[in-house]
């Protein structure tokens, strides 16, 4: 069982979302921060007779081997964990040389957009 950080049950949490935003005020997609929320979400969609992306479009931050696996696809932000590796490979050795306590290494690094069919094609 999945507790927030603020102890709530996680599923209860995602099914509030979903009939919040998806049922009520028919938002058009949804923004997952986990990958387990993006399934639940499938799940749901899928209980109340609803199609992704025909009904709204779905994104996940946690991209990971499974995501090309469900039907459909599902579009999420990778990592770029390659080039977070061979910054913090340079930036190690120098830590070691620097006064304890500074901060030295302070990096934006855009995470990487897997497009896949889970977000419907805006028409316009």
């Amino acid at each position: 069982r999945m507790l927030t950080s603020d102890r709530r049950d996680y599923k209860e949490v995602v099914q509030m979302h979903f009939d919040e935003f998806v049922c009520r005020h028919k938002a058009t997609a949804l923004l997952c921060l986990r990958h387990s929320m993006a399934l639940q979400l499938y799940d749901l969609a899928r209980e109340h007779g609803m199609v992704i992306p025909r009904d709204f479009s779905l994104v996940s931050f946690d991209d990971n081997y499974g995501s090309e696996l469900l039907d459909p696809p599902l579009t999420s932000c990778r990592y770029p964990v390659v080039v977070i590796a061979e910054k913090l490979l340079t930036a190690i050795p120098k830590a070691f040389e620097m006064e304890r306590g500074t901060k030295f290494l302070q990096e934006t690094i855009a995470p990487l957009l897997v497009e896949r069919d889970s977000v419907a094609t805006l028409q316009g």
